[in-house]
């Protein structure tokens, strides 16, 4: 906040409450301080974030109605949200806000839980300890098998070399190498999907990065599989972290290729669309605004209603067990949420599988 007045800027500094100065349709203009040490954003990421996309979906109508009361000038006491922190978790928070010359003015204090929040909170421990026992268990389970392929193939070959058979080698050297590029890629999708953060967002043409791609995309098809590229010629920029969406990009073709064993066609399309507060909801709960669009289709052997349910589960998979299958669009959702964006699956058994990836619109194109 640039400020003439010397002991206003040192409140807005030292203050340990949360605030903000927004403009008239609630785009963030200007965060203080706290803001990284109580729900994890900085003042960069924040900046152009719509502050009724920082509460929780069910609070957001609460929120709105805060936004129309201030659009009158009316002062707003005591609205508590739950809002987004950056790690995905939501905290509450109480707000006093109030409107002056063009701009919206707002203060939020962290809100003491509830009592039926600690309950809520207990059985969300004990339901990740039981999700991280199962995922250490899968984990080990994946290594083990992984780490005994190699062992067992370096066995081989000392056995063979004992028995001046060198020459019989080459096939158990390569049986080592593939297990050791397929521990390297399973160790690559943890990181990925545990990752807290990234590199910092910045503007990313959504189209030229996909174009950048298409070679890398095309050498990971099969000969019976095609690409097809479909650019909307007015796509908007995104916010976000480019190398993360490319990886994004890289999971959901990924997917389409595995579900067409006999191949078939995978279509990449970016277009702009603009969420209303109906498609809100059925897109994951984003908030309203507008959003570009990457949407990747298949023509392969699709997933019944019960799949779809479970698709962004984490070590949820319809592939064969082992090697922390369903990672990858775990790690897809994690993202688009991070990034204030949704992911959406449409799906039909035997008809193919469409996936759409919604981020933020940024500076309007």
């Amino acid at each position: 906040m640039n400020s003439s007045d010397p002991e206003r800027g040192r409140f807005w500094s030292l203050s340990r409450e949360l605030m903000l100065v927004a403009g008239p349709d609630g785009a963030i203009l200007s965060a203080n301080p706290s803001w990284p040490g109580l729900l994890g954003w900085d003042e960069t990421e924040l900046k152009g974030m719509k502050f009724v996309a920082l509460a929780h979906p069910e609070d957001q109508p609460a929120a709105v109605e805060a936004m129309v009361r201030l659009g009158h000038a009316q002062p707003v006491d005591g609205l508590e949200l739950r809002c987004r922190h950056k790690d995905g978790s939501y905290r509450r928070v109480s707000w006093t806000a109030a409107a002056s010359e063009e701009k919206l003015y707002a203060v939020g204090r962290m809100a003491a839980p509830k009592q039926g929040d600690l309950a809520a909170a207990q059985e969300c421990r004990e339901q990740a300890t039981d999700a991280v026992a199962r995922f250490a268990g899968i984990v080990g389970h994946d290594y083990n098998n992984l780490l005994q392929g190699i062992a067992g193939s370096l066995e081989l070959v000392r056995m063979l070399i004992k028995l001046g058979r060198a020459e019989e080698t080459e096939k158990f050297i390569a049986a080592a190498e593939s297990s050791i590029k397929r521990a390297a890629g399973l160790g690559e999708r943890l990181h990925d999907f545990s990752s807290r953060g990234g590199a910092a967002p910045s503007p990313v043409d959504v189209n030229a990065l996909i174009d950048s791609m298409q070679d890398l995309l095309r050498s990971s098809l099969p000969g019976s599989v095609t690409l097809d590229v479909v650019p909307a010629t007015d796509a908007s920029k995104v916010l976000c972290d480019a190398r993360q969406l490319e990886k994004a990009i890289l999971n959901l073709v990924s997917n389409a290729r595995d579900a067409m064993p006999d191949g078939g066609k995978i279509v990449i399309e970016t277009r702009n669309i603009a969420v209303d507060g109906e498609d809100a909801a059925r897109m994951d709960a984003m908030a309203p605004g507008q959003y570009l669009c990457i949407e990747v289709t298949d023509q392969g052997t699709g997933m019944n209603e019960a799949a779809l349910r479970q698709a962004f589960d984490p070590l949820f998979t319809t592939k064969r067990t082992g090697l922390v299958g369903g990672l990858g669009l775990a790690t897809v959702y994690r993202f688009a949420r991070r990034a204030l964006g949704g992911v959406r699956i449409r799906s039909d058994v035997g008809a193919g599988t469409s996936v759409r990836l919604c981020l933020p619109q940024h500076g309007g194109g």
